[in-house]
């Protein structure tokens, strides 16, 4: 096997007299190792010369792990072990150690999280099922500002970058979170939190370069607002090359992307805080496509041009026993032009939160939200929307109160979100949890929830064209999939248990149950064939978006965390998936491929982390991932590792390899007329500056 080496070739006119424009990966992995010694015996020198500034590589161990703050659960600060609910959290030293330069693939180390990557530029994430281009039931948030689309209903991953190493936490609750968070958080809520100005000061540069990825520059600067605050402003700047086909060839969808941003944290007095934040961002991005049936369109791949820009402020006061007070608002801008949809919206988004102890045994929650988004959509001759222009507006209100029921042992807690919307109009999403510690080191949980997922634009108003051919009549008949205007909500009662415990010092252990009944889930119904307003010799063949299938899904998550030794922690994730679906048989064989039911049953993710001396670590990853239904894309192996170099207290050198089991393998097959490539093996470092 042989892997391409386009960034060199160009580059290095030198490598065709030696390479003819090949590589062997045996001769790459010989190149890796032979640097991995040369830096273990650097380090043993510079141990032996007693360095005392080199900084030691210890992150949290159990303990800390299972203190660690989240807020995602409950919309206030608990540790992870109080958390009554499936929750996993993304450290700063995870980020660092497994290498992720994005935040998808920081997400694969979370057990119940499908990741998979379509191409170069675009990602399928999803919890619990329902994985597609845009998997429309989980809801990703961003220092508390929505990246949920209202167009697909689903995550442009692509544009949801920052600087990694600025970011403090990733907090992943698996299940339902519509209570506190709204409408779509159905099946997950992915919440990204960065670190504040404080823990940001002086500055930051980093480049990586590599395989397919020829640069990725970073530069971060932050410092002191006199006594009452902080600042940091940053750049990034990325160059990433084509994934390669199955058959080999450039899949034409490499991409680059600009991006700048600044944030202001203020304490004008005590306990009240301010911070405002925001971010602009430009790319260009290639993509496949293949319409079967239109010649011009079989084999056709093109530029798009993406463009972001944010701005959020948020206010915070401390009352007396213990209340706060937090005032959020945020505008979004973004414009996206793929061939199949030419999008510009902005948004506007109000949220009012508090937090109340009433009494001793009860520990409320409260708050009231608006948003407005208004898009323009210009459609194509392969798909179109009708009205080119709207505006929704979205009204919120949410109560929970936490209520101790016995001290230190039981708790209960209750609480609803209630939300209008322009497309299903008024939705109530309750939830029940119930939370039993018998010791400090053992927590059990339970919890019923209803949340719901609102339609999204195209549910209501899209029409796409997806293949077409010849009838005997010799008439062009065109496949489509048109919007529905009846589409309701579809709806979700989840059912799940848990179980945390330390049985010693050194293991923690974390499981996770749930039964998932859906209903109204989102189908396609054949149409009778018309003959399109554009044209006498084209037949329409219409699939119409409906409410007409139900189903199941039950399963369970694992993880467990051993710190080996002292230089040595282990974790081991696995989840399993069963999910079943019940429709008259002509509906769901139509809607097999677009509810997108090819999941993996089984998932495993393996993290190493080792501090091999003072000033060196070697990390490693192992994933599996299980068979996606019946579908083309097999069960694959992907094994990556890291060396970390810890130069001295400024600079710190890593060199990354990922997929060393395979030269290169699908993760998921072609999806809305987008042909998908495969994801190579990749090998990469980086180095950072901090000053």
């Amino acid at each position: 096997m042989t892997l391409k080496v386009h960034y060199f070739k160009q580059n290095f006119p030198f490598a065709d007299r030696y390479y003819a424009g090949k590589i062997s990966p045996q001769l790459v992995g010989t190149l890796f190792l032979g640097i991995v010694l040369i830096i273990i015996q650097s380090s043993q020198v510079m141990a032996a010369a007693g360095d005392d500034n080199l900084e030691y590589l210890k992150g949290l161990d159990i303990e800390d792990l299972l203190r660690t703050q989240v807020t995602s659960a409950s919309k206030r600060p608990e540790s992870l072990t109080d958390a009554a609910t499936a929750v996993f959290v993304i450290t700063a030293e995870d980020i660092k150690r497994t290498g992720a330069r994005n935040i998808p693939e920081a997400l694969r180390m979370v057990p119940g999280i499908q990741v998979s990557q379509l191409d170069a530029n675009k990602w399928i994430i999803s919890a619990r099922g329902f994985g597609e281009l845009f998997s429309n039931k989980l809801l990703v948030l961003m220092d508390g500002r929505s990246v949920y689309t209202p167009l697909f209903s689903g995550v442009f991953w692509d544009v949801q970058d920052t600087v990694m190493e600025d970011i403090d936490r990733i907090e992943v609750i698996r299940g339902p979170g519509a209570t506190l968070w709204g409408a779509n958080a159905v099946n997950g809520v992915i919440n990204i939190i960065t670190k504040s100005t404080s823990d940001t000061m002086g500055g930051l540069v980093s480049l990586t370069g590599g395989s397919y990825d020829p640069i990725v520059a970073t530069a971060r600067y932050g410092g002191e607002i006199g006594a009452i605050g902080g600042y940091r402003f940053y750049v990034k700047g990325a160059d990433h090359n084509e994934f390669p086909m199955s058959d080999g060839e450039d899949g034409k969808d490499d991409w680059s992307m600009t991006q700048g941003g600044f944030r202001v944290d203020l304490e004008p007095e005590r306990d009240r805080r301010i911070r405002v934040q925001g971010d602009i961002q430009n790319g260009e991005e290639g993509v496949a496509y293949s319409f079967p049936g239109f010649p011009e369109l079989e084999n056709l791949s093109t530029d798009f041009h993406t463009f972001t820009a944010n701005l959020l402020t948020k206010w915070e006061g401390d009352f007396s026993n213990g209340n706060q007070a937090s005032l959020q608002a945020y505008w979004d801008y973004t414009e996206k032009d793929l061939l199949i949809v030419d999008e510009k919206r902005t948004t506007f988004d109000l949220d009012f939160q508090y937090v109340w102890t009433a009494s001793p045994f009860h520990d409320v929650v409260w708050g009231f939200g608006y948003r407005v988004s208004s898009d323009e959509i210009k459609s194509s001759q392969y798909t179109y929307f009708n009205p080119e222009e709207r505006t929704t507006e979205l009204f919120s209100a949410f109560i929970q109160d936490e209520i101790t029921l016995v001290d230190n042992r039981w708790w209960l807690t209750i609480g609803s979100k209630f939300e209008h919307n322009d497309y299903s109009g008024f939705e109530v999403q309750p939830n029940m949890r119930m939370r039993w510690k018998t010791d400090d080191d053992q927590t059990f949980w339970v919890s019923v929830s209803r949340a719901v997922r609102t339609p999204a634009r195209a549910d209501h108003d899209m029409t796409i064209f997806t293949v077409a051919s010849r009838d005997s009549s010799g008439n062009l008949v065109a496949s489509t999939i048109e919007g529905n205007r009846d589409f309701e909500a579809e709806e979700l009662v989840a059912y799940e248990a848990g179980h945390r415990c330390r049985p010693f010092h050194r293991l923690s252990l974390d499981t996770a149950f749930f039964y998932n009944v859906y209903e109204n889930l989102r189908s396609l119904e054949v149409g009778a064939p018309y003959f399109s307003s554009f044209s006498d010799s084209l037949l329409l063949a219409p699939n119409y978006i409906t409410n007409a299938l139900s189903g199941k899904a039950y399963g369970l998550e694992l993880l467990a965390t051993l710190q080996a030794a002292d230089w040595w922690k282990l974790s081991l994730g696995y989840s399993l998936l069963k999910m079943t679906f019940d429709a008259d048989p002509a509906i769901r064989m139509t809607s097999k491929k677009f509810i997108q039911d090819d999941y993996p049953q089984h998932m495993v993710q393996v993290r190493s982390y080792m501090d091999v001396w003072e000033n060196v670590s070697l990390d490693s990853e192992f994933y599996y991932m299980d068979q996606l239904g019946e579908g083309p894309v097999d069960a694959y192996v992907r094994f990556d590792l890291r060396l970390g170099w810890q130069i001295n207290d400024n600079f710190d050198l890593s060199l990354n390899a990922e997929n060393l089991t395979d030269s290169r393998h699908g993760e998921y097959s072609s999806t809305v007329n987008i042909v998908g490539t495969e994801v190579p093996r990749r090998f990469f470092a980086k180095l950072t500056w901090n000053f």
